[in-house]
């Protein structure tokens, strides 16, 4: 439901326009009613509306004053519109310049204020709409983040649901099986070619509890599939929900594939994976493997053996770009050593060859097209991780890994300062509001825009513009 501020002296009027369209039908409900524009000021922390309509001619504060102080005191700017008489329609024709949405001559025909609330009701739900597919950019862009980085870290907007789950399979869960789960608030998926992961966001714990009791159990009869426990989004441990999802389904696969139960899965070390990157990337394919085959003769039983080498195909899948999907099929065929060390030569080996061969001699070759990329399309708010590794050929996991090595600071932070660099431009030689300016620089979202360059820069835009003109 659409909030709806009323702004008149007139108590007559204002009970008027109370009740001059059906309001609760189009979706809109009367959140304030205020004399004047200061009274309004004072209320809009409390009210927060997405629409206002203000008379011009006030006590107090006129109509014009109070559009004036507007970018001031709220930070998400509303639709406004401003009612005039004839005498006034200099100041309406003012107000327009200054970006309010419209305009309504006295007295008021409620078929054209319905016309112009339809007309805005439909920017709001557009406006609406591109924010939640900002956020969810921006939440599965720190997701990626989290994996490659192996750390737990907080998006910077709030997470729109209180718990959830990690999913983790090889089989990738169709987005309308998703979206068609009654219980979850939320969901977004992160792939890995050959891997997919899931997090399903509830607004309850009792919600993900109805999940796991009465939805779970039909997305498994599709995939199999390695679930976390319920985790509360204030800490967001993804990266622990997510190593726990991957060790079940590790867990159940091996169980499955050698028909045995209650195994424990072989896992690999961080500094292992770390330094196998490193030697892949300075083509020392042969010591790489080398070293697998040293890693796998340290374990006594078929079941361990097999287990390593699952792992050594989810740890290359995050980079291969073309990974086989005849792999997992193979492996889970082996019943012996020798046909386990067929698959370490004819899958593992190749995929070795292919990753390092992808990364010789490229690397900064890469790093100079993904920062071209960005420099060019930064003010797309929908320019994702993925995006720029799509467009490169790569997978997102390695355009990650390149950025932090060559550029030293991750994907997410790099364009965000390229996006501030532009946004205290504009502040310094336009009038633009703080509103347009976050959007032209490809934020897409006033309350985020401001969260972060307080961050990053010390201080709120609008005090950077206040100090920098002035010294300018």
């Amino acid at each position: 439901m659409y909030k709806l501020m009323i702004v008149e002296d007139e108590p007559w009027i204002a009970k008027g326009l109370e009740n001059i369209l059906p309001w609760e039908e189009l979706d809109i409900e009367i959140v304030g009613i205020a004399g004047n524009g200061l009274e309004a000021l004072q209320a809009l922390d409390s009210c927060q509306p997405d629409i206002i309509l203000t008379d011009i001619m006030m006590p107090v504060m006129n109509g014009m004053e109070f559009i004036h102080k507007l970018p001031e005191v709220i930070e998400q700017m509303p639709k406004v519109i401003i009612i005039t008489g004839y005498n006034e329609f200099t100041y309406a024709q003012q107000a327009i310049r200054h970006g309010i949405a419209d305009y309504l001559l006295k007295p008021i025909d409620p078929a054209d204020l319905e016309r112009i609330i339809c007309t805005l009701l439909e920017e709001l739900e557009n406006e609406r709409v591109g924010l939640r597919k900002f956020h969810k950019i921006l939440i599965e862009n720190t997701l990626y983040e989290n994996l490659l980085m192996e750390e737990n870290r907080n998006p910077d907007i709030q997470l729109p649901f209180s718990k959830f789950i990690v999913l983790f399979t090889v089989n990738p869960i169709p987005a309308e099986t998703l979206s068609s789960q009654e219980y979850v608030r939320d969901w977004y998926a992160l792939s890995y070619l050959n891997n997919h992961i899931y997090v399903l966001g509830f607004q309850t714990e009792s919600f993900a509890d109805l999940f796991l009791k009465h939805e779970f159990s039909q997305l498994e009869t599709k995939s199999m599939i390695g679930m976390s426990w319920k985790y509360d989004s204030a800490s967001f441990h993804f990266y622990d929900a997510y190593k726990e999802a991957e060790y079940n389904f590790q867990k159940r696969y091996q169980e499955f594939s050698l028909h045995q139960d209650d195994i424990q899965p072989i896992l690999l070390h961080k500094e292992q994976e770390k330094q196998w990157i490193q030697l892949l990337q300075e083509g020392n394919v042969k010591t790489v493997y080398d070293k697998m085959k040293q890693l796998l003769q340290g374990y006594t039983t078929f079941e361990q053996k097999w287990g390593l080498v699952f792992q050594y195909y989810l740890f290359l899948s995050k980079f291969a770009a073309n990974t086989s999907g005849n792999t997992l099929y193979m492996l889970k065929k082996a019943r012996n050593d020798k046909e386990l060390n067929s698959v370490l030569e004819t899958i593992i080996s190749p995929l070795l060859e292919m990753i390092s061969a992808d990364w010789q001699g490229t690397v900064s070759d890469l790093t100079r097209k993904a920062v071209a990329i960005i420099e060019q399309d930064y003010t797309n708010s929908f320019l994702s991780l993925q995006d720029v590794a799509k467009r490169l050929g790569i997978t997102a996991a390695y355009l990650s890994v390149i950025f932090k090595n060559e550029i030293g600071i991750n994907y997410i932070h790099f364009v965000t300062l390229k996006r501030l660099e532009a946004a205290k431009k504009a502040l310094l030689e336009t009038q633009k509001t703080i509103h347009d300016i976050s959007s032209i620089c490809g934020f897409n979202d006033v309350k985020y825009f401001i969260k972060v360059f307080k961050k990053e820069v010390g201080v709120t835009p609008n005090k950077y513009r206040e100090i920098y003109s002035f010294i300018k």
